[in-house]
């Protein structure tokens, strides 16, 4: 065991063969205890051990002209600026600066800085980042405030990061950048500083969830403003901008009779957000009481206000909402106009946010406006579920409705789990509600969407042919909206096999393959096949379905049609056909595939090695 140094989690295990904990909280990996520090690594030096830094090649030059010109028209707008380039070794970084008409300063602790600096001319401090002070690089410098100070592989070198950052928002201008290029474990090619004369430099080795976490520990140092990934080579870029206080997260949700599950709802949320609006759609239970009994305790602003503008009242005196967009569209005001807050978070009484820290974590990448984070409902998918305040974000859509984002900047924190409850409540039967709303928007304006939706209404309720016939005519209805459009192929499909119509839902895949190649397109044929005893067949879909590439939806795919339920359904034929042996090769190759302990795939490996003809 050992304590992460960014978030105070406790690493059980490291990373493979090297010497970093491998802390599954922040991502972050760290040496515990830390190496001795060193400035320049073994492999940084010559065969006769001198420095190379001035061995720089006309390649790795052209990179340094190029990164120093991309900085300074991008934040700059090139004009004249002062610079630091901390950890600079060979400063030609800070000489094309200078070279382009601006002050340029650099720091190293390694003994050759004075030839160095005298060879490209460049002011240098051989100095410790972290053992000197800010006074003494500002009676150095005679410069109070850096425009620019750049870290080029050298903040994983740190070894209080926290620290680090205190120091360098001191010496940076309000409206100053801190460009830091760092090695990634969250980026591939990452692999090539995994080697021992790395080890004995990098105490870290970050991701961005790591300097985010690090971020949130800092309060109201930085946040990130802009960052890509360099693919391939194992580095991420990043933009750093000073604030001056912790972004703030304002959490919006409606209600009606949530009294079971709104106390879950809001201790998930507690930590993560700072203030937290709701609106009741006419509870008639203890709803508003068992919110304010738990929020209480957090010391946080509450804002419950009572709002039927969206709802009718049916002849028990019942408030029966009509539009979830409408009702929702009241939080957004009540955040824009009224509370003091950076963010948006769209919760449901019934979700439960696993994962917290994603959430605070985001408010610190201020690169994107709109952030997206992973749904829990027996499948996983992607809602945009948090976004810039005073953005001019709308909910739309009367029911399954969604914020608009304009085209703003989005990112999804792929490892974060909102986990919703779909257990029915008190009340209307959410079917029953979808279909009466769905309906009454249909009779209005039959929009591609509200056709999909109320398609999909009667298949959850097992009404196939209504369910089929809605299908049909969202398919006519054409591409726009295209995802919808393929996923009303998909699903007919499987309306009309459980409607016993096997040859309907083999000409509608064949129809939806000639649109796009799904590999749910083909397991739904390869699940037809299987059932009418056509193995050959079944083993060509499913193969066919195993070698499609996924691609990214707005919708929700089925990622283990692309993973294990192809091998899974070939070892089943091979099984069927009495091809023991082969059915094995192909069982080992499904567990490998499933990826995740499995015992009831583990029980058929048992089983089909019993059978087995030795």
């Amino acid at each position: 065991m050992a304590l992460c140094p960014i978030c105070n989690h406790e690493a059980d295990s490291k990373y493979l063969y090297t010497p970093y904990w491998d802390c599954k909280f922040c991502s972050c990996w760290f040496q515990s205890p830390v190496p001795p520090k060193l400035y320049e690594a073994a492999h940084e030096k010559t065969e006769t051990g001198d420095f190379a830094g001035h061995l720089m090649g006309d390649y790795e030059k052209e990179v340094n002209r190029n990164l120093a010109k991309q900085i300074h028209s991008m934040w700059f707008s090139d004009s004249p600026i002062k610079t630091l380039d901390v950890g600079s070794k060979y400063p030609y970084l800070s000489s094309c600066f200078r070279d382009m008409g601006c002050e340029s300063y650099a720091m190293d602790n390694i003994e050759i800085v004075p030839e160095y600096s005298k060879e490209l001319n460049i002011p240098m401090l051989m100095a410790d980042f972290e053992n000197i002070t800010e006074l003494q690089i500002r009676e150095w410098t005679k410069t109070d405030k850096f425009d620019l100070i750049t870290m080029i592989h050298v903040f994983e070198h740190m070894y209080h990061p926290l620290e680090a950052l205190k120091k360098l928002k001191a010496l940076l201008k309000d409206d100053g950048v801190l460009f830091i290029r760092i090695p990634g474990h969250d980026v591939t090619g990452f692999e090539r500083d995994l080697t021992e004369g790395h080890y004995t430099i990098h105490p870290f080795f970050h991701t961005l969830d790591s300097l985010l976490e690090l971020l949130v520990q800092a309060k109201d140092l930085f946040t990130i403003d802009w960052t890509v990934p360099m693919e391939g080579a194992g580095q991420r870029d990043l933009v750093l901008r000073p604030v001056h206080k912790k972004p703030t997260i304002c959490a919006g949700m409606i209600v009606k009779n949530e009294e079971r599950d709104l106390p879950k709802c809001l201790k998930s949320i507690e930590t993560a957000v700072d203030s937290v609006v709701i609106i009741d759609t006419g509870s008639t239970d203890s709803t508003p009481l068992e919110a304010a009994k738990v929020w209480l305790s957090t010391g946080k602003p509450m804002t419950y206000e009572s709002y039927t503008g969206a709802s009718e009242q049916d002849a028990s005196g019942d408030w029966k909402l009509w539009s979830f967009s409408k009702a929702r569209n009241v939080f957004i005001d009540l955040i824009d106009t009224d509370l003091d807050s950076d963010y948006v978070l769209w919760m449901d009484a019934d979700d439960t946010l696993v994962t917290p820290e994603s959430v605070r974590r985001a408010s610190y990448l201020s690169a994107y406006n709109v952030i997206g984070f992973m749904i829990e409902a027996g499948d996983k998918w992607v809602h945009h579920r948090m976004w810039k305040a005073r953005m001019g974000v709308r909910f739309e859509g009367a029911i399954h409705e969604y914020p608009t984002h304009g085209g703003h900047a989005d990112f999804i924190f792929k490892n974060s789990i909102i986990r919703h409850d779909a257990t029915p409540g008190l009340g209307e039967n959410s079917n029953n509600r979808n279909l009466r709303i769905l309906e009454k928007e249909y009779a209005e304006a039959k929009t591609s969407r509200t056709v999909f939706y109320l398609a999909n209404t009667h298949k959850d309720a097992y009404r196939w042919e209504e369910a089929i016939k809605y299908y049909d005519e969202r398919i006519t209805m054409g591409e726009y909206f295209r995802d919808e459009w393929l996923f009303a192929y998909l699903y007919k499909a499987r309306c009309e096999r459980s409607a016993l119509r096997e040859a309907d839902a083999e000409k509608t895949l064949l129809e939806a393959l000639s649109k796009a190649p799904w590999a749910e397109f083909w397991m739904e044929l390869s699940y037809i096949h299987i059932i009418a005893g056509r193995l050959t067949e079944a083993k060509a879909t499913a193969m066919m379905a195993s070698v499609t590439k996924n691609t990214p939806t707005s919708l929700w795919r089925e990622n283990n049609k692309y993973t294990d339920q192809p091998l899974r359904a070939i070892t089943m034929c091979y099984e069927q056909e009495g091809d023991i042996e082969t059915a094995l090769i192909w069982a080992y190759k499904t567990k490998i595939a499933i990826g995740v302990p499995d015992s009831g795939w583990d029980e058929k490996i048992a089983s089909l090695e019993s059978r087995r003809v030795l």
